[in-house]
């Protein structure tokens, strides 16, 4: 009997390229200081809810790995918030105002190819006590980097973790 063996093609080809092109490697500055305003801005009047505190997590680790997807090439432009009118909604949970923010700071750019990204968000209650979050990764230092935000307020305190690691 013969095997048939199944040749796969691969889904990024190989272009022997060990190192980002300057351009296009992940930028430390620019993501903290988006996902510093995405804590400030989704979190600052937000309660500490232990059935929604999964769901909060999930969905601004979902907000930042799509924004990450398609960043801004030049930098994240940093839009101050409007002055909010009469009519216009307060999200009704935390939740909601991260859909709401997604919505009114959208990005299109290419993001930053090659890269892999991984993010971690972590939401606690506020109860006087210490919490340390870590991480360990093999990863390369010339190319490889990681961003670590934290927000605090009365109820809820949040720590997001975003790792650009170079796929070569």
């Amino acid at each position: 009997m013969k095997e048939e063996t199944e040749v796969k093609e691969a889904a990024i080809p190989n272009t022997f390229q060990t190192e980002p092109k300057k351009d296009e490697r992940f930028r430390p500055a620019d993501v903290r200081h988006y996902v510093d305003d995405l804590l400030t801005t989704t979190l600052k009047t937000a309660r500490y809810n232990a059935a929604e505190a999964p769901l909060l997590a999930r969905e601004l680790s979902k907000l930042i790995s799509q924004t990450l997807v398609q960043f801004p090439e030049v930098g994240y432009p940093y839009n101050p918030p409007k002055e909010q009118s009469s009519s216009s909604a307060v999200p009704s949970s935390a939740v909601a105002g991260v859909a709401q923010y997604g919505a009114e700071h959208p990005t299109t750019g290419r993001g930053f190819p090659r890269y892999k990204h991984i993010v971690q968000v972590t939401i606690g209650e506020v109860k006087d006590q210490g919490m340390r979050v870590a991480s360990r990764s093999l990863w390369d230092p010339k190319v490889d980097s990681c961003v670590s935000c934290h927000f605090q307020n009365n109820s809820l305190f949040c720590v997001a973790m975003v790792f650009g690691i170079y796929f070569e």
